[in-house]
């Protein structure tokens, strides 16, 4: 199939590395200690499968070995996306030939994206739209093409990725207009809101759970249902989990980058850090809001993040489905798919959205 260069459609879709705000400089590598052999973020969960304990078991060993390097780094953040953005291309590349997908660049409302058509792909108006992850701070459409291809070839459904402008360029407010542009535009083109499902891991969950929050209060029509994978929808610092999982996530470990993402997309907005566009947990769901599916694992330091989200769309009398997988720690879908664990959330992902999403 068809597909543009990987240089050029790279070239074509990385944000340029923007102004940050000033930062201090790294602490040495030298002055921040590897974790011990036992500390309990980088421990195997004993209950997974043992397909995914062993993937898990090299990623964990590496992630500790990583640590010092990282917690360095914690709010440098134009040196964190610049790694999470190298060889974008070379993922690409891999992504279209285990895949079979087309990416394809394109324009929607102002804003950059990617169109990922699977092999087979319906003709009836359904629509997968991709908010990534990244803390609201790294990634980019592109280099998060691999995740946003192994969705669509499970539902089958083409995936538009949004390449939207990473903080602290723009705050919540900025970021959510993006989505809300982009979604005008998909309307105007004729695209139906109950064929249009939206998903988004980590930060990309929370713009997908806040921004049709404002799309809602805005009066646009709310789409057909919403996918948060692992999703923060808090803020601030208030969830249970933030203190007691602390010392059990082997993901999001250094708590300085948690810190400084937060406050980098709250923004200097009054009260941003309660606003329902930022922190979606806080969200009036007693009006209109899609069916909901938020999946994520046991070992998630946002877990309470999950929970509090599901608990205030039921009391609001929406639709939520809590989907939480033993032992999992953060945004497991996608490099733990050949696992039972990682099987059975994406069959969880894509039978949630095709039977909430309307055919023409």
């Amino acid at each position: 199939m068809k597909t543009l260069s990987m240089p050029a459609l790279v070239a074509a879709l990385l944000l340029p590395l923007v102004a940050l705000a000033q930062i201090p400089a790294p602490t040495p590598t030298s002055a921040i200690p590897t974790p011990a052999a036992d500390d309990p973020r980088y421990a195997l969960p004993a209950a997974v499968s043992p397909e995914a304990k062993a993937i898990l078991a090299p990623l964990l060993a590496a992630q500790r070995a990583s640590y010092p390097a990282r917690a360095a780094i914690a709010t440098d953040f134009a040196a964190q996306h610049a790694r999470s953005v190298k060889d974008a291309n070379t993922k690409m590349a891999d992504a279209i030939k285990r895949t079979g997908v087309t990416i394809t660049p394109d324009t929607i409302g102002g804003v950059p994206v990617l169109r990922i058509v699977p092999p087979g792909a319906a003709q009836d108006g359904r629509l997968l739209v991709y908010v990534h992850g990244g803390g609201w701070v790294q990634g980019s459409a592109a280099s998060t093409a691999s995740g946003a291809a192994m969705f669509a070839v499970a539902t089958r459904l083409p995936v538009i990725s949004v390449d939207y402008t990473l903080a602290p360029a723009q705050d919540f407010r900025g970021v959510t207009a993006q989505l809300i542009a982009f979604y005008r535009a998909l309307l105007a083109q004729g695209h139906k809101p109950r064929q249009i499902g939206l998903f988004g891991d980590s930060a990309g969950g929370n713009i997908v759970a806040g921004g049709t929050l404002r799309l809602r209060d805005e009066g646009l029509p709310i789409p057909g249902a919403l996918v948060l994978l692992s999703p923060c929808t808090d803020l601030g610092t208030g969830g249970d989990t933030r203190t007691t999982l602390a010392g059990f996530e082997p993901a999001l470990d250094v708590a300085a980058t948690l810190d400084g993402i937060f406050t980098l997309y709250a923004g200097k907005t009054p009260g941003a850090l309660t606003n329902p566009w930022a922190s979606p947990v806080y969200g009036d769901f007693t009006k209109p809001y899609p069916p909901t599916l938020i999946q994520g694992g046991t070992r998630e330091v946002l877990l309470s993040d999950f929970v509090r989200q599901y608990q205030a769309i039921r009391a609001g009398g929406g639709t939520a489905v809590l989907d939480l997988y033993e032992g999992m720690p953060h945004v497991f879908q996608t490099y733990l798919k050949d696992t039972p664990e990682g099987k059975q959330a994406i069959a969880t992902f894509r039978d949630f959205l095709l039977s909430h999403l309307a055919k023409r």
